[in-house]
């Protein structure tokens, strides 16, 4: 039996003696047998009961999604102030806010551009709302620069921010020319962005958002955590609206 052959075999035991103790019994009497004997034991038993590897694999998965859902809430909780009121993170809306909507965005995000009106909508409606956006670029290059420059501009134009950014979600970044375009369409000074953009306090504060976004579990973009709560499912200005009323409502 070669190794990928045994490796096989012994994954396979593993999964079937997790799932049922009855295996584990029978399994015991076979001490003493060859590697291929157990193998064609574990082999016959496996073809004979598909539902037990289904069922172990199912559960596996479900105490493994479980347990990253309680570890990304207990760190979420030990980094509410990280997430929420970051000196060096872009925000817009109310900086006071009751209700905090933290993003983790990427520019070249499909999904994350989608939901980029929603999020306008949600400021619009409710003047007690913050939203905060963690520059998380995963998708390449260009979203890298992007989020530089985003990040650039909130350091030295934080009043330019909130147009920026949304242009640059409606935008179709390509290279950094595609950046300085939508700059300059704002007023936004070209040069200084292109010199701020890479500047180490602006690759600091993205590596800052990076490593906070792998603490508290984010898998892609965009991640919402809406008031300490890790939001999983999609969210738009629906969702937001009711997850502030149900937070004011207990508070």
């Amino acid at each position: 039996m070669g190794s990928g052959s045994r490796l096989l075999v012994f994954v396979v035991f593993v999964l079937v003696v997790v799932a049922t103790s009855s295996v584990t019994a029978t399994l015991m009497k076979t001490s003493g047998v060859s590697d291929e004997v157990l193998g064609k034991k574990i082999a016959d038993f496996v073809v004979k009961n598909p539902e037990v590897i289904a069922r172990s694999l199912q559960r596996a998965q479900a105490q493994q999604q479980e347990q990253e859902a309680q570890d990304a809430q207990k760190n979420i909780g030990d980094s509410r102030k990280e997430l929420e009121n970051d000196s060096g993170t872009p925000f817009m809306g109310n900086p006071k806010g009751d209700v905090v909507v933290v993003k983790f965005n990427d520019y070249n995000c499909g999904f994350c551009k989608r939901v980029a009106p929603e999020i306008e909508k949600a400021i619009a409606a409710d003047k007690n709302l913050k939203v905060v956006i963690k520059e998380f670029p995963i998708l390449g290059e260009s979203s890298e620069k992007a989020a530089r420059a985003a990040q650039a501009v909130f350091f030295f134009a934080p009043e330019k921010y909130a147009e920026f950014h949304h242009a640059l979600m409606n935008a179709n970044i390509r290279d950094e020319n595609s950046i300085y375009t939508e700059a300059k369409k704002l007023g936004i000074d070209a040069d200084r962005l292109k010199k701020e953009m890479n500047s180490e306090k602006v690759v600091a504060q993205i590596q800052k958002h990076q490593a906070l976004g792998q603490k508290i579990g984010v898998r892609g973009t965009p991640t919402f955590v809406i008031n300490g709560e890790l939001q999983r499912k999609q969210t738009s200005a629906d969702t937001i609206k009711e997850e502030a009323a149900k937070f004011r409502s207990a508070h």
